[in-house]
């Protein structure tokens, strides 16, 4: 009998994502609640298999305020949910995890972004190449979020200029049209 060796794969980078604002565009009232408020954003689906192509995973990770409350009831957001994973899904981008945080910020709880409690369950159980991982989002506790976790930081600007992109430790600039160069490159 022979003995068949076991090749251990390196553990692979993961792109923690924001879903509003990164993913999808966040509407005025700033709570994506029905399929009609569901716009993504431009270019979301090639940069999302890019990385997936370069070997990333894909955890999202998401602050939804008041989350099965009265003003939001759980139903809205799994029906939006369902709807923006089935579209991701559809062009064979899936994600290795989704990570929600259904609190308000003043309920003070410890998985609500910029805190890590959410992230730190997820590492818990895989192993994770962190020096090539990094979070991706649209807001400040994104990037704090990423400097908690000692992970490199990477903001979205909706409409921005390449000028902006400040050697994209910090913003990535989506232009309609422009062509991206591998993950986590300026443009």
């Amino acid at each position: 009998m022979s003995a068949v060796a076991s090749i251990a794969q390196p553990p692979a980078p993961v792109v923690f994502v924001d879903r509003d604002g990164t993913l999808i565009e966040e509407p005025a009232d700033a709570q994506v609640d029905s399929l009609s408020k569901v716009r993504f954003m431009p270019g979301v689906f090639a940069a999302l298999s890019e990385l997936t192509r370069h070997g990333y995973k894909l955890v999202m990770v998401t602050n939804q305020d008041g989350l099965g409350g009265q003003a939001y009831p759980r139903t809205v957001f799994e029906e939006v949910q369902e709807f923006v994973l089935n579209a991701f899904s559809s062009q064979g981008i899936f994600f290795d995890a989704v990570l929600v945080c259904p609190h308000t910020a003043s309920d003070g709880c410890a998985c609500r972004k910029p805190r890590t409690q959410l992230v730190d369950r997820y590492l818990g159980t895989r192993e994770v190449d962190l020096v090539a991982s990094a979070v991706v989002g649209d807001r400040e506790t994104d990037l704090e979020l990423a400097r908690n976790l000692a992970l490199r930081g990477l903001r979205i600007q909706r409409g921005g200029t390449p000028g902006a992109c400040r050697s994209c430790s910090r913003d990535v600039v989506i232009s309609p049209g422009r062509r991206r160069r591998p993950p986590f490159r300026c443009a």
